[in-house]
């Protein structure tokens, strides 16, 4: 078995943010989140 821990999407939300990523957009239940150095993700919303 794997030792990552399973996330709620408010919770991964929560530490990018806290890191210093800013949410540029939302389509449907998907989020995305850019760095300022051009570093992007996405957070789906399931």
């Amino acid at each position: 078995m794997s030792n990552i821990p399973v996330l709620k999407p408010q919770e991964v939300v929560r530490i990018l943010e806290n890191r210093g990523f800013l949410e540029v957009r939302q389509k449907g239940s998907h989020k995305q989140f850019r760095y300022e150095d051009g570093r992007a993700t996405i957070v789906p919303f399931h």
